[in-house]
């Protein structure tokens, strides 16, 4: 997946399908690029260009993003969504809130016999930032 394309598109409120219309990229493509099923490295010059600058983002830091893996994914009350991203052989957690304020946890830098420990780590991390973030809406709510 590509994190720093799928990020902006969020941050701007960009979907697939309205991307692919302003830019005349095909929808398929920019889905598989989204998905990580293509690296950006592999589209044509073209429509990488074309990316970055409907994105407005620096076509060589484009480049150097590589595609992560997006181990989980999950929606809480629909507001809340949280990821646990694999970048090389680090992980995170990213979350966004109830006022939509991203927060990004580092997790470890692991070896591929303990990954299920840091799934499990995570997915924990996870859920008590969840829960305090509910707790504290509920407080405000007595």
């Amino acid at each position: 997946m590509n994190i720093l394309i799928n990020d902006v598109m969020d941050q701007k409120k960009i979907s697939i399908y309205k991307m692919a219309k302003d830019t005349d990229i095909p929808y398929s493509t920019l889905r598989d690029v989204l998905s990580g099923k293509t690296d950006i490295k592999n589209v044509s010059f073209e429509i990488g260009m074309k990316i970055a600058e409907y994105l407005q983002l620096n076509p060589q830091k484009l480049l150097e993003e590589k595609n992560n893996e997006v181990i989980y994914t999950d929606c809480f009350k629909k507001k809340y969504f949280g990821k646990i991203i694999q970048k090389k052989k680090k992980y995170f957690v990213k979350f966004n809130d109830l006022e939509n304020c991203e927060r990004v946890e580092y997790v470890g830098n692991v070896s591929d016999n303990v990954k299920p420990f840091v799934y499990d780590f995570a997915l924990w991390t996870m859920q008590r930032f969840i829960d305090a973030e509910l707790l504290e809406k509920w407080e405000e709510f007595v």
